[in-house]
């Protein structure tokens, strides 16, 4: 009998200590996020990142460019929590949420607590033992959470950057008046 994985709701995202403070090279990046996120990764054979994909978010002004061609800490961070969304939005809603969150202050690691709360609630609910009685219960109920939390997140999304676009308008008309 296949044996249901539950690595992922002990994991928590890396903290100050074992997230490299030196820049690292693209390689050293993907290595080190293989290694740091392979507890969520659903198919141990499944690639975290790619070069491409790291490329493709620094064009797209997601992450921030390398420096001589390496990757500070910040980026790090950036990439894990990009993981962490890309799992949820679309890539124009990670960025768009991506960089509300960065606008505030230890953005990485507030998101990292809140989620390392949502994993103990969850495991608190569903308790220690999932068997195969249980288990379609539990999907059903775990889907259909996950599709309104979902739907609610980009509402939110939309609502706040809605409102942030509103507001440069506001303030940018409020400049123009001023210099008249």
């Amino acid at each position: 009998m296949k044996t249901l994985n539950m690595g992922h709701l002990t994991f928590e995202n890396p903290q100050d200590e074992r997230i490299p403070s030196i820049p690292l090279y693209m390689d050293q990046v993907l290595d080190y996020l293989e290694g740091i996120l392979a507890p969520l990764k659903r198919v141990p054979d499944d690639t975290v990142f790619t070069k491409t994909m790291i490329n493709n978010y620094v064009k797209s002004q997601i992450l921030d460019a390398p420096i001589k061609k390496k990757y500070d800490k910040a980026t790090i961070e950036d990439l894990i929590l990009v993981y962490h969304l890309k799992q949820v939005f679309s890539i124009p809603d990670v960025d768009s949420y991506l960089k509300l969150l960065k606008a505030q202050l230890g953005y990485y690691d507030t998101f990292s607590q809140i989620q390392n709360l949502e994993r103990e609630k969850i495991l608190s609910d569903i308790g220690n033992e999932i068997t195969p009685e249980n288990a379609g219960g539990l999907l059903t109920a775990l889907i259909a959470e996950i599709t309104v939390k979902k739907q609610l997140a980009e509402q939110l999304l939309d609502y706040l950057n809605l409102n942030t676009s509103e507001n440069i308008k506001v303030s940018e008309s409020k400049s123009n008046m001023e210099s008249r």
